[in-house]
Formats: C-alpha cells, sequence, structure tokens
C-alpha cells in the first residue's frame, strides 16, 4: 500500500494542472566550534505532514503551538557523529513567513526555524550523518535541499551565493529515505582569505555609488583655479601628485571606519550611511563644478572616506569569525577593495590626464556630463533611500556595473580619438621635435 501510494503521489503532478510543490530548504552556517542550521519549510505541506491545521501567522507566538512543533523537529531531525553520538539540537527561533515560489513565482507561506547544532567535544564537525524526514516522512513526492550558506574556511561566506550540497529525497528505487552522509573539506586561512579579497573587489565593482564619488571627487584634479573656476591645466607631476593624495586620504578614511564598525566599536544606521554616501557625491559633484575645496580635496576625500567605510563594515558585521579569522577578513576585504579602486583608476585616469592636456574645452565638457551624472544619481539614491522606494533612474542605476567594462572601453576609444584628432592638426616638423 505504501508503494502504491507512494507512486500515484509521484505521477499524479502529471496528470493534473497543479503547481509543484515548494521544497523545503536546509541551510548551514559553520561557525568555529558549531554549526547553525535554518530550515524553511512550506507550511501547507507542513500541515499534511502533521495533520494539523498551521498555515496561520496568528499562531506563532502562541506556547503550544511553538512547543508542538519543536517536538516535532526534535523527533524528525537527528546528527551522528563520526564515533556514533548524537549531536545536541536546540531550537532558538520559529518565524512566520511570506514568499514566493522561484519557478512560479506563486506566493505562499513557510516556518523559519534556526536551529543550533553542537557537536560532542573533540569531534570533527565537518564530518557527519543527517537523519532528516521532517515532511518527508508522510508526503513522499517533498524534497529538501541541503545547502552551506557560510563555511569561511572553504571560502564561502553569506555575501556569496549559498552551495547546494545535497537534496534529501525518497529513492525510488529501493523506496527508502536514507540518511544524507556529510564529508566536508577542512579548509584553510588562505582559502578564506582569498574569498574575502575576492568579495571586497566585487563589493567596490559593484557598488556604483562607490565608485562614482571617487570619480567625481577626482575629475578637478587636472585643473587650477582661477577666480573660483576651474583654469588651466597643472602638468602631469602635480596631478599625478594631488591624485595619489586624495586616492590615499580616501584609502585611510575608509580603512580606519571598516577596521572599527567591522568590530562594533562604532554603530551606525545603515540607511543613514547610505543617505550620506549619496550626499557626499552630491557635495563633489558640486566641488567638480565649482572649486568649494580647492587645494583641501584630501580632507573631503578622508572624511567622506570614514562614512564609505561604515558602508563597507557591514558586509563584514554579522560574520561569526575568530580573532584570526576576522583579522584576516578585514585585510582581505580592504585589499580587494584597493585592487579594484587601483584597476578601475589605472584605466580611467590616463584617459582623464590625455583629454585635459590635449583639450581643456573638451575636458571641461567631460567634466560637465560627469557632474550632472553624479548629480541626478545621488539625487535619485537620496529619494530612494529616504523613502525606501526605488524609482526608474536607480533601478538603471544599480545595474550600471553590468557595463562598466564597457562604459570604460568607451571612454578610452574615445580618449585615443581625441588624440588622434589633435595629432592630425599638428605641424609635420612639430611631430618630429615632440
Amino acid at each position: 500500500m505504501r508503494k502504491a501510494l507512494f507512486l500515484i503521489l509521484l505521477f499524479l503532478p502529471i496528470f493534473s494542472k497543479a503547481h509543484p510543490m515548494p521544497n523545503s530548504v536546509v541551510t548551514l552556517k559553520f561557525n568555529e566550534q558549531n554549526i547553525v542550521a535554518t530550515l524553511l519549510l512550506p507550511l501547507t505541506e507542513l500541515e499534511s505532514a502533521i495533520g494539523k491545521p498551521l498555515n496561520d501567522s496568528t499562531k506563532i507566538n502562541d506556547e503550544n503551538y511553538q512547543q508542538e512543533l519543536k517536538e516535532y523537529i526534535q523527533k524528525h531531525l537527528k546528527i551522528q557523529g563520526e564515533n556514533g553520538q548524537f549531536w545536541k539540537i536546540d531550537i532558538h527561533e520559529i518565524n512566520f513567513e511570506s514568499t514566493k515560489q522561484p519557478e512560479t513565482n506563486i506566493d505562499y507561506n513557510e516556518l523559519s526555524i534556526n536551529i543550533l547544532l553542537t557537536p560532542p567535544s573533540n569531534v570533527n564537525y565537518r564530518k557527519f550523518t543527517l537523519f532528516y524526514d521532517i515532511i518527508l516522512h508522510q508526503v513522499f513526492t517533498h524534497s529538501a535541499l541541503l545547502k552551506i550558506e557560510q563555511d569561511w574556511k572553504n571560502g564561502i561566506i553569506t555575501e556569496s551565493k549559498p552551495l547546494e550540497i545535497g537534496v534529501i529525497a525518497w529513492d525510488i528505487q529501493s523506496n527508502t529515505l536514507l540518511p544524507m552522509q556529510i564529508n566536508l573539506e577542512e579548509g584553510s586561512l588562505w582559502k578564506g582569505f582569498k574569498s574575502m579579497f575576492s568579495l571586497g573587489m566585487k563589493h567596490i565593482w559593484e557598488g556604483t555609488d562607490h565608485l562614482l564619488f571617487l570619480f567625481v571627487l577626482l575629475l578637478p584634479s587636472p585643473l587650477s583655479e582661477e577666480k573660483r573656476k576651474w583654469a588651466k591645466y597643472i602638468g602631469l607631476k602635480s596631478s599625478l601628485l594631488k591624485l595619489f593624495r586624495i586616492i590615499t586620504a580616501f584609502t585611510i578614511g575608509h580603512s580606519i571606519t571598516l577596521i572599527f564598525g567591522t568590530l562594533g566599536w562604532i554603530n551606525f544606521s545603515t540607511r543613514w550611511i547610505e543617505i550620506l554616501i549619496t550626499i557626499s557625491i552630491l557635495i563633489s559633484a558640486l566641488n567638480a563644478l565649482f572649486p568649494i575645496f580647492y587645494n583641501r580635496e584630501i580632507y573631503i576625500a578622508g572624511g567622506f572616506g570614514l562614512i564609505h567605510g561604515l558602508a563597507f563594515s557591514n558586509t563584514l558585521a554579522n560574520l561569526e569569525l575568530t580573532s584570526t579569522q576576522m583579522g584576516l577578513s578585514i585585510l582581505g576585504f580592504n585589499l580587494g577593495i584597493e585592487a579594484m579602486q587601483l584597476f578601475i583608476m589605472s584605466l580611467v585616469l590616463p584617459c582623464l590626464l590625455v583629454i585635459c592636456r590635449i583639450s581643456l574645452s573638451t575636458y571641461k565638457k567631460v567634466r560637465l556630463v560627469g557632474v550632472a551624472i553624479a548629480i541626478v544619481s545621488a539625487l535619485a539614491w537620496l529619494v530612494q533611500r529616504v523613502t525606501n522606494n526605488s524609482n526608474f533612474i536607480t533601478n538603471y542605476i544599480d545595474r550600471a556595473s553590468e557595463y562598466l567594462i564597457l562604459i570604460i572601453s568607451l571612454l578610452i576609444i574615445f580618449t585615443i580619438w581625441i588624440w588622434i584628432k589633435n595629432l592630425k592638426q599638428i605641424p609635420l616638423n612639430e611631430k618630429f621635435q615632440s
């Protein structure tokens, strides 16, 4: 009878127009001595397994409701270590959530359950057997996806996409639900460091607001000031020296608050940090339009760098790492930020310097276009971050990172075109002299 029921339930979706059932999801977050598991259980299927109505958000705070769920989970979730001992399972939090099914975009309700899995002392917590049949013991067509959300030593962090390591489901041929053997690599500090370095590079590459701030801050750097207006090209040596000071000041500023914010020594609302970043872009854009802070750009770069560093620290603040791992994470993440900044600036700055040296009028147009883009973007971000509602401008701007290579390539092509055009206008004897 059990086999017959299993086959009926298995092939029923083929002959009906019913939507596919959402899967359960089990995510694992490896800390130094334990594992934090999060279960995402679709409530309709959970009701079928338990045999009682549960799909009601008003019940979530009811003690009997929570106690019944905890007993059910304790019964259907076990972890056995290599030495044969079972781990301690502590259920910390149960939340009612509404979400959408990825395949069909259909709304459904689920329970999010946080569980602390603690192995016995002196046990390798990367090798264990998972006995799991929540929902599956009654709903045979159901499945649970097993994912790793964080494993720092193997380069998996919460900012990256979770690594799917298996699917818990009934085996059709043997009609059995087998336990899952987990055998993960030990990992290393080097893998963790490399992942944080890559994350820092990705953070800047996708951080359109950070790049835009730095770009408009550097725009007037090759120019001198005359009568409260940007005027002549100050020369290659002076320009490079000024650019170096600005970038160094920004680096020092964001490095300080990155460390302090990550370690929890400074606490600010994320929303206010994002708002202040948009204001920093606006002020830098105005300075690129008129010399408001002439010869004081390093103070502006350092001051606003402190704000941007707090935004960077939000990425690392929630990682539960040892002091050694956290130190390497801060170092790797910061070096990744600097590497990507230097890479982008090494492509953009030569273009700006060449255009400025060849034609001040052309550079003025480039500067005004950059200022206009920065002001429109900053105002759109400001409205979005104050109201918590996106708008069509921010939707386009936030996708700019997808076309960053194209944008830089167009700037390089434009620079080469300006250089060739200028070269054609130089008399032949002057070309040989130059």
